[in-house]
């Protein structure tokens, strides 16, 4: 007969001592849940991304994203703030965010490139 062993996930819990605003989990803790943003956070765009960017296409529906590329994606995007935005590049595990400029033309990414959208 053979024995078998089974595994349970903890939730992890992290309690702010100082802050005052009790045990939150994991997920609250500041890390986005995969594929999505940390929650409770709506922004009013100052722009409207949609459209193409280069080898890029982005799809804008209030503040969430859509990005996808000719071998890549789609990925998750939100904006953090009016001008600023971040997307979930899950083959590029920490990049992204951008800083929106140029009437919303132009997207300064936080790894040092820079996409501008297609006229």
């Amino acid at each position: 007969m053979r024995k078998t062993t089974l595994c349970m996930l903890t939730m992890i819990m992290v309690c702010p001592l100082t802050s005052g605003m009790g045990c939150v989990g994991a997920d609250d803790a500041g890390v986005p849940p995969e594929g999505g943003r940390s929650p409770g956070k709506e922004v009013t765009p100052d722009y409207d991304l949609t459209g193409a960017w280069g080898d890029a296409t982005i799809s804008q529906s209030g503040d969430s994203l859509t990005v996808s590329m000719p071998d890549r994606g789609p990925f998750d995007g939100w904006y953090t703030d009016p001008d600023t935005i971040e997307v979930s590049f899950v083959d590029d595990p920490g990049c992204c965010t951008g800083d929106i400029s140029g009437g919303g033309e132009v997207i300064r990414w936080s790894n040092g490139t820079t996409w501008v959208k297609d006229t």
